[in-house]
């Protein structure tokens, strides 16, 4: 009767996500680019004197546009069960995990290059494979105590340290019988 179970599959699909070519990509291919994109100041007689074939960047000008795609797809599973007694109190239990499919993006650039990036499990998205959450609450009169335990799959990176799996609880303990008040410590 206090058993509650809920399987759900999501998929995103999104095209013409709003992107721009970023500063970088704007500076490399200055040359290529409409006029305007890159704003310089004009040389001055020490900038030729040192060499200089260009002057000083005074800003970098980038256009947004319609081009990137996304796809983020998963499944959701959760558990929750209730146990009720007189003596003890209330008791919730609670499991959610998340298990992401797939998340790539198609990035273009206004050249009309498109790039494909896989998200998944890497610092780039910060999309762990899995995720879940395992807690236990109790109630009873006045009092409440809760104790929440996060897991996070690992990411990893091509130029970063990877992120270890890691494991985050939290606890808390309230009191609520004090002139309409709740006291809480976690």
């Amino acid at each position: 009767n206090n058993l509650t179970l809920e399987v759900s599959y999501f998929k995103f699909d999104q095209d013409n996500l709003i992107t721009n070519d970023g500063a970088t990509f704007t500076l490399n291919n200055e040359d290529n680019l409409p006029a305007g994109r890159v704003v310089r100041d004009e040389l001055t007689a020490d900038d030729i004197a040192n060499g200089e074939t260009v002057g000083r960047l005074n800003s970098v000008n980038v256009d947004w546009f319609n081009a990137d795609n996304f796809l983020y797809e998963g499944v959701d599973i959760s558990v929750r069960y209730m146990y009720q007694t007189e003596q003890y109190g209330d008791f919730r239990f609670g499991v959610d995990i998340t298990r992401i499919i797939t998340a790539e993006r198609i990035e273009s650039d206004s050249q009309g290059d498109t790039y494909f990036s896989d998200y998944l499990g890497n610092q780039d998205g910060f999309y762990a494979e899995w995720t879940g959450t395992v807690s236990v609450a109790w109630t009873m009169g006045d009092w409440a105590a809760s104790v929440y335990a996060t897991y996070q799959d690992k990411l990893v990176d091509t130029f970063w340290p990877d992120l270890d799996a890691y494991v985050r609880v939290n606890a808390s303990v309230s009191y609520s019988g004090l002139y309409g008040t709740t006291i809480t410590v976690g």
